[in-house]
Order: structure tokens, then C-alpha cells, then sequence
């Protein structure tokens, strides 16, 4: 097992905006600009699944294992031998909101999966902590 967790602390955003912006998942692309797209054709709940595709990158299908609103998510992604999870916390704090996304990588090509895919995903996890951050505070993001 591997993983990566990163943390950043934002002024000025709050649970309710962060939350309605986790769950749109079909405009994750328009913050998240290393994203083509990703689809969601149910509700944000446990157990369904999305498509995400990465700039440069495959489509991939996503299950929704945890939903906890105000709280967090955490998605799973298969790959032969390998399990990756993100897994994305909120969290108030005196300075601002504390996003955490953590990326784990199981099984016993969790090495290989790693270079390939899962250090990249973590490495740009603190700037999509920022660009949602600037995009809620730019859009005054409010609750679907």
C-alpha cells in the first residue's frame, strides 16, 4: 500500500459550497482544469459510479464508495491488481476550511499503478484544492 496526503487551508469558502461543488460532478471540469469531463447520470450517492476523463489521459469509471455531505467523499477506482481510492475531507478550522485529499493505492501492483497514474493524481492535488477554492470564492458558489 502507498498514499499521499495533502492538506490546504482556505479563507472565504464554506462547507455548504465546497459540498454543492463535490456533488456536481458533472462541472468538476469547470475548476478542475486537468479534467476533458466527467459524467454522473444518477444522484451523488454510495455506490454509483462516474466517468472521468484526465487531459491526455483514458476515460476511467469511478465508483462512489463514501458520501458523507458536509463532510466528505471517497471514490475507488479499479486497475488491474490495484485498488486506488481518493479520498476528499472538509474540515472547519479558526484559519478557514481545511480541504484533505488523500490517495491510496492496494493490491499487488500498487507499485506499478503508482508511477503510472496514482503520484500524478496526487501531486495535483493541492493545486485542485486551490483552483476549487478560487473557482467557489470567484462564482459564490451556492448549494444546488
Amino acid at each position: 500500500m502507498w498514499q499521499a496526503t495533502h492538506s490546504r487551508t482556505i479563507r472565504n469558502i464554506d462547507k455548504t459550497s465546497v459540498w454543492a461543488a463535490w456533488a456536481d460532478v458533472n462541472h468538476w471540469n469547470d475548476w478542475d482544469k486537468d479534467l476533458d469531463y466527467a459524467t454522473l447520470d444518477g444522484e451523488f450517492n454510495e455506490g454509483e459510479t462516474f466517468m472521468l476523463k484526465p487531459r491526455g489521459g483514458p476515460r476511467v469509471k469511478i465508483n462512489i464508495l463514501r458520501v458523507a455531505p458536509m463532510l466528505g467523499y471517497t471514490d475507488l477506482t479499479h486497475f488491474p491488481l490495484a485498488k486506488m481510492y481518493g479520498i476528499h475531507d472538509m474540515e472547519d478550522t479558526a484559519d478557514g476550511l481545511r480541504l484533505t485529499i488523500t490517495i491510496r493505492i492496494e493490491g499487488p501492483l500498487a507499485w506499478l499503478w503508482r508511477k503510472i497514474v496514482a503520484q500524478k493524481v496526487a501531486d495535483e492535488s493541492p493545486a485542485q484544492m486551490q483552483a476549487l477554492g478560487e473557482f467557489i470564492q470567484r462564482n459564490a458558489l451556492q448549494p444546488a
